[in-house]
């Protein structure tokens, strides 16, 4: 009865979480400020680059512990209630997730992170319940994988949508048209048998999958723009 059975389908592995910290909070931050100060600046850019320097290695080695605090061993565990996910050091935190309750699953690569094949999965849910040894500190349920690769990712997404397969979508490209207001960046949107999708592509790469099921409306909106264009 209740958690009597329990099978762990998912633990993070610790050496993606702290290059997944560093990449995504600290490195990237940290080289594109270099980069900007030595092209502005020149060689004067260069020592403004060092003091910057000096100042951000303190927020990037925080990272690492930060993330490692918060992620530290974390698991998936199938149970009878549903998927329970544990997390945290000194904050043990149990999450208790019903695969039925989840509303869209995103799936995000920084710039860097996309370099390193890491990836990052967040949902949304409907509600959740939530236990922990400390209350403080529980954000309830959004990350269901902080760092890991695709494959992982893929896996993740199976436990709570096993019919949802990103890697199987067929990807349309936002048409020429609308390419003249959305320069900056690039979209894609997928419609599957099992989901509908969307993918916006700049420094960042980030999708996002709803099954029709979980789909609550549908608007369609153009401004002034959009009409002449």
């Amino acid at each position: 009865p209740g958690d009597a059975v329990e099978v762990v389908v998912y633990k993070a592995q610790t050496g993606n979480i702290v290059l997944g910290a560093f990449l995504s909070y600290g490195f990237g931050v940290t080289l594109t400020v270099l980069i900007l100060l030595v092209i502005t600046l020149g060689p004067f850019g260069v020592l403004a680059g060092l003091g910057w320097l000096w100042l951000t290695v303190l927020a990037v080695i925080w990272q690492i512990p930060k993330a490692l605090l918060k992620y530290w061993d974390f698991t998936i565990v199938r149970t009878r209630k549903g998927l329970r996910i544990q997390q945290g050091a000194l904050t043990r935190v149990q999450t208790t997730l019903r695969p039925g309750r989840v509303q869209t699953v995103s799936l995000h690569q920084s710039l860097f992170m996309r370099w390193a094949g890491l990836v990052s999965v967040k949902i949304s849910v409907l509600g959740n319940q939530s236990t922990s040894s400390e209350e403080q500190g529980n954000d309830g349920i959004d990350m269901v994988m902080p760092f890991g690769k695709f494959d992982e990712a893929r896996h993740v997404i199976a436990l709570i949508w096993p019919d949802v397969d990103p890697t199987t979508f067929t990807w349309w490209k936002q048409s020429p048209r609308g390419r003249w207001l959305t320069w900056f960046g690039q979209r894609w949107f997928a419609v599957e048998d099992s989901a509908i999708a969307q993918r916006r592509a700049l420094l960042s790469d980030d999708v996002e999958l709803v099954p029709h099921a979980r789909v609550q409306g549908l608007g369609i909106s153009q401004g002034p723009l959009q009409r002449l264009a």
